[in-house]
């Protein structure tokens, strides 16, 4: 029986990061801006469907990387908004970095 319960407690602690995370997938547009939450002390991550060429963003509070078809994101400050953008060998994607609610809620709009 003890057995039991430790196989409980480990599928529900396993489960517990997974509760607060959020995965979309949309097909960009070059001519839309899409909106994406970030949140502080959470690192959101754009993958594009080919290697990123560079990055522009619109304010130094927020920490952007990237890496191949990667671009990660970090906000260093709460409750912040900026607009960003990735240049691929296809063109230019644009994207407006806005704050999240809460957090199980980020996500990705139109």
């Amino acid at each position: 029986m003890k057995r039991f319960w430790n196989s409980c407690i480990a599928v529900a602690v396993l489960s517990l990061p997974t509760w607060g995370q959020k995965v979309e997938v949309q097909k960009p547009d070059r001519g839309q801006i899409l909106h994406v939450e970030t949140a502080l002390n959470h690192l959101t991550v754009l993958e594009m469907s080919e290697p990123v060429s560079t990055v522009a963003v619109g304010s130094p509070v927020f920490k952007v990387e990237w890496r191949e078809n990667k671009v990660f994101i970090e906000p260093t400050e709460a409750s912040v908004a900026t607009n960003l953008f990735v240049w691929t060998a296809s063109g230019r994607f644009n994207y407006e970095l806005d704050p999240a609610g809460v957090v199980p809620q980020m996500g990705l709009r139109d």
